[in-house]
Parts: C-alpha cells; structure tokens; sequence
C-alpha cells in the first residue's frame, strides 16, 4: 500500500513539473526575446541561454514618441480596471448589504458606509 502512495506521488510530482515546464517556456521565450539584440532574434541559429544581453528595447519602449505610447496604455488600464473594480463592487455588495442593514448593532451605518464606498 505504502509503495502505492509513493508512486502515485512520484507520477503526480512528474506531470505537475510536465505542466510546469510547458507554461515556463512561452515566458521565458519572450523574456529571452526582450534582452536579445535584433540580428540574433531573428538568426536561424536558435539557443536556449543568451550569448549578448542588451537592455535597449526597454529603453526604447519608454521614449515619448515611440509607436506604442506605454504611459497612455498604463494610465488606460489603470482607469478601466479601477471603474471595472468599482462598479463591480458596488453591483456585488449591494444585495448583500440588505440584510446587514436590518441587524441591530453600535456604529451599523459606519460599517454600511465603509462596505458601500
């Protein structure tokens, strides 16, 4: 029974690192592609570990007239997920509010407001 367990553990440990290792390497992909120079992502020769790391393409993102204006696209998410966030709180929270409301307890609308806004 016991070797069971152990066997069921090393085929669970063996697919977990499987699964894990199929996520990691479309990430590590584009981490490697953002510190490589151009001519070396796009060579035939194709290497896991870096030989020339460059931080450029970073510095090149952050520069005022590039094509994708990053600050604009930060401030449009910021805006879009804090009105998402708050209205979707406000929607949840409201049924469930009701019956708070009718409990009979010191400093209720203190607690109703904090929950409400």
């Amino acid at each position: 029974m016991k070797n069971r367990l152990v066997l069921k553990k090393i085929f669970t440990y063996f697919f977990a690192f499987i699964v894990f290792l199929i996520m990691f390497f479309p990430l590590y992909g584009l981490i490697l592609t953002s510190i490589q120079p151009e001519n070396i992502i796009r060579s035939r020769n194709l290497s896991f570990f870096p030989t020339e790391i460059i931080f450029t393409h970073f510095v090149e993102v952050l520069k005022p007239n590039h094509i994708s204006n990053i600050y604009e696209g930060i401030k449009n998410s910021l805006i879009v997920s804090s009105l998402t966030a708050f209205f979707l709180f406000n929607i949840g929270f409201s049924p469930l509010l009701i019956p708070f409301s009718r409990l009979k307890m010191p400093a209720k609308n203190l607690i109703l407001g904090a929950f409400k806004f």
